[in-house]
């Protein structure tokens, strides 16, 4: 009789925890249950003005198409704006003239652990005169081409 009651005690209280929700906090309409849902915000309303001189020397600086770039705030400094932005899993900040001039795109995101030993070793390297260098292919000369009378 102890595991008949324990059995259905326990297929009543799961029943009970599998139909609970969240209640609402809306103010009006009736008073029942909703649940919650995340929305994001908005993204910021940038002047295309400012933002396309941003979004290509993203594209030109990372090699991305312009679908990757993703701009997340402006902000004055001066008589120039300063946009950030997330271009594809880099962050940036782009810094634009009133004329709509970039004036530089900065890389803000962190070095990534093997980065920041690879420069270390580089600069060792360097410090040592072991460091090999860097190898200039020089240019090709185009050959003037010499008509010839007829």
């Amino acid at each position: 009789m102890q595991k008949i009651l324990l059995t259905s005690t326990v297929i009543l209280a799961f029943g009970a925890l599998s139909g609970c929700q969240i209640p609402s906090r809306e103010g009006g309409g009736s008073p029942g249950f909703a649940r919650a849902v995340f929305t994001p915000p908005p993204p910021p309303v940038i002047d295309e003005a400012l933002a396309n001189p941003c979004i290509e020397a993203a594209m030109a600086k990372y090699f991305i198409d312009d679908t990757r770039v993703q701009l997340l705030g402006l902000s004055s400094q001066g008589t120039s704006s300063v946009i950030t932005m997330k271009a594809d899993t880099r962050d940036a900040v782009c810094t634009v003239s009133a004329k709509g001039n970039v004036i530089s795109l900065v890389d803000t995101s962190p070095k990534s652990e093997n980065q920041i030993l690879a420069e270390e070793a580089a600069a060792k390297a360097k410090a040592e005169g072991t460091a090999p260098e860097p190898v200039v292919q020089p240019k090709a000369k185009k050959k003037k081409s010499v008509k010839k009378p007829k």
